[in-house]
């Protein structure tokens, strides 16, 4: 038996938590259209973290970075995703921005 215990499923929806159990450590990547790997932490300090809060029930389909024009700093722009209700729908997505879009007219 592993000294890690650990689950191998498929969706999120399935009775799985984020809840800390001892001797567990949950983590992330995403990649940016460059193929750049970047870490939860990368993201966690690219943002302000004393406005950050994020209370999501869905299953990410897609996190979209931008670049600033030098190239030398990228940001979360958008979060593509599915809602994790128990009526897996893969066709319906959406996206919420952390800052509204310029050409938006909400």
């Amino acid at each position: 038996m592993s000294k890690y215990p650990h689950k191998k499923e498929i969706l999120p929806n399935n009775g799985f938590s984020l809840e800390h159990l001892k001797g567990t450590k949950l983590g992330g990547t995403v990649f940016d259209e460059l193929g750049k790997r970047h870490t939860a932490v990368d993201l966690l300090k690219a943002g302000i973290l004393n406005n950050t809060l994020v209370l999501l029930n869905t299953t990410v389909n897609k996190i979209i970075i931008h670049t600033n024009r030098k190239g030398n700093e990228n940001r979360v722009h958008s979060i593509r995703f599915i809602k994790s209700n128990g009526m897996h729908n893969s066709s319906k997505i959406h996206e919420a921005y952390l800052n509204q879009p310029n050409n938006s007219s909400r």
